[in-house]
């Protein structure tokens, strides 16, 4: 009885993951304008009322690739920046994982055409508001150790600035980007940075 009702979820759940890998990498190779439901159903080979069965509509799962992508950015964050290293380590190992993030397709790519969502799809640009939020509060703990005697407003925006700037380093040093070749020397330079700004 038991191997019969788990037989149906485990086959559910691996379609599900399908759909949203095959729309993952739609997105990358050919961006979000060209997304319909019907490409997808076609890529899979199913029919667009069997896609529809696990998600009704386009922003349906839009919305699930969004959270299954944040999810994977925080176990991949949290992998790297541990509770055994030292504040500073932790900052440094947060910029490596921006930059390094930079250099996938999720990073580089599919992030940059699920923002294009964010105009018009409020779960999306939510979830990114949420994303960036969870990146300062992370960032305002570590800063927090740094300097103990820095003040609520003082830690918001150290955060606020830091966050910032390993956001933005991916406008140059993603693949094929002006500073793609330096990557190494900027993240580096990007850490030095961040280190003097959490303890000024």
């Amino acid at each position: 009885m038991s191997t019969a009702v788990k037989q149906p979820y485990a086959k559910g759940l691996r379609r599900t993951e399908e759909i949203l890998s095959t729309t993952r990498q739609m997105l990358i190779d050919e961006g979000a304008e060209a997304l319909t439901m019907r490409r997808i159903a076609a890529k899979l080979d199913m029919s667009l009322s069997n896609l529809q069965h696990y998600f009704s509509t386009k922003e349906d799962l839009i919305n699930a690739l969004v959270d299954a992508q944040y999810e994977s950015y925080v176990e991949g964050l949290n992998e790297r920046v541990r509770n055994d290293q030292t504040p500073e380590e932790q900052l440094c190992a947060f910029a490596q994982y921006i930059s390094d993030d930079y250099q996938t397709d999720e990073g580089s790519i599919l992030i940059w055409e699920l923002w294009a969502f964010t105009g018009r799809n409020a779960y999306v640009a939510d979830a990114v508001n949420k994303a960036h939020e969870s990146e300062r509060r992370i960032v305002r703990k570590i800063i927090s150790q740094i300097s103990p005697d820095a003040s609520k407003s003082q830690l918001e925006a150290k955060a606020t600035v830091i966050t910032s700037m390993f956001e933005g380093v991916g406008l140059f040093v993603a693949p094929g980007r002006p500073q793609a070749k330096s990557r190494k020397a900027v993240t580096e330079q990007l850490k030095t940075a961040a280190i003097a700004i959490a303890r000024a």
